[in-house]
């Protein structure tokens, strides 16, 4: 099985590339896939017009309402496709709503089947998953629990202990060196935690609250400009006075504008009473079972997962288990590129790169 094109890896991920420069020679098409229940998932599927491919590989998002869309997504699937790469991207609904729940592994298992089919037509050996942040979960679980069907995996920037994961989102907390949470996040674990809240809400008032972070979260993502408190509050404040007054306050909480420790202890009680949680979001029990050959990859500024998590992926697996890990200064949360302590990191980055091009190229 032949490996992606390493200098074309490196052209497009190297800190020397524009952050928003794509490669022109690859199609984008979009497909649908059947769920249960009638429902369908919306698929992007990219592959170079110049040659044919010589790997099969699923992307999976992150908890990001835009997931594919997501300008910098579009733009890493387009490299990997560049490189070789016939990349299939699911919109995964639970993701894309904003939501934690086990529902996303079955949506990642039915694009991981269309991959299939397509991959043993083309001869393109058994699919490699890359996931970027909470895309980790479904991954790392396919993994272990489907080691016939994956031929590889690429965890960036995922986790290992959920409970830290949330605590780091929600204070800035963990147990290296000093980083600067995104603040932004905060939103999403309200939302996912509001209904097991000491809080007596109608439902209507519930959904009311969430759509408005949702409309808040919308102005904010993706724009490093807005992560000062300065930046941030004035949009939480102007999107509040759309909801009644008896909500305001819980939205602001939930944007972190007030009353932080109230919020922070709300926000850990509800933990404690949304009972499955562990069982859901906790990867760390199945992962002694993957055999598959994995690279984990962390950058050290992460501001939605700690880089701490690596190490704690790593551990959790076999001593047996085929594992590369790397902790990186050149990537943030959202993989792009950057000129801090460069000379020093191109050492690791050529390891990367390598370790991209050449995951599971041993599959038959």
């Amino acid at each position: 099985m032949r490996s992606l094109k390493r200098w074309r890896l490196a052209r497009w991920l190297g800190p020397w590339a524009r952050p928003t420069a794509t490669p022109k020679h690859v199609v984008r098409t979009t497909h649908e896939i059947a769920l249960s229940a009638g429902q369908v998932m919306t698929t992007w599927r990219y592959v170079s017009s110049r040659h044919p491919p010589r790997r099969a590989l699923l992307l999976l998002q992150g908890l990001h309402f835009a997931g594919p869309e997501d300008p910098r997504m579009d733009r890493f699937a387009r490299i990997l496709a560049d490189a070789g790469a016939l990349v299939i991207a699911p919109f995964l609904p639970t993701y894309t709503g904003l939501r934690l729940g086990s529902g996303v592994i079955d949506e990642a298992t039915a694009a991981l089947r269309a991959l299939q089919i397509e991959a043993r037509e083309a001869r393109l050996g058994r699919p490699v998953i890359f996931s970027i942040s909470f895309g980790s979960l479904p991954a790392l679980r396919l993994a272990a629990t489907r080691p016939d069907d994956v031929g590889g995996l690429v965890v960036f920037g995922g986790y290992a202990d959920w409970k830290l994961t949330l605590r780091f989102a929600l204070t800035g907390e963990h147990a290296g060196d000093p980083v600067t949470r995104d603040p932004l996040n905060q939103p999403v674990i309200w939302m996912n935690l509001l209904e097991h809240m000491d809080e007596a809400l109608q439902a209507h008032d519930r959904e009311r609250v969430c759509a408005a972070w949702l409309a808040y979260m919308r102005r904010t993502w993706g724009r490093p400009e807005m992560k000062p408190e300065d930046a941030h509050h004035p949009v939480a404040r102007e999107v509040a006075q759309e909801l009644p007054a008896h909500l305001r306050r819980l939205f602001l909480m939930g944007c972190g504008c007030e009353a932080s420790e109230e919020g922070l202890a709300r926000c850990m009680a509800a933990l404690e009473r949304r009972s499955g949680l562990d069982e859901l979001l906790d990867p760390r029990p199945q992962i002694p079972q993957i055999r598959t050959p994995t690279v984990l990859i962390h950058g050290r500024g992460d501001d939605v997962i700690p880089y701490t998590q690596l190490d704690a992926l790593r551990q959790a697996f076999s001593p047996e288990a085929d594992v590369r890990a790397f902790l990186t200064g050149l990537y943030g949360h959202t993989g792009l590129a950057r000129f801090s302590g460069l000379f020093g990191e191109l050492g690791g980055m050529v390891g990367i790169l390598r370790a991209l091009s050449t995951v599971g190229k041993a599959d038959p």
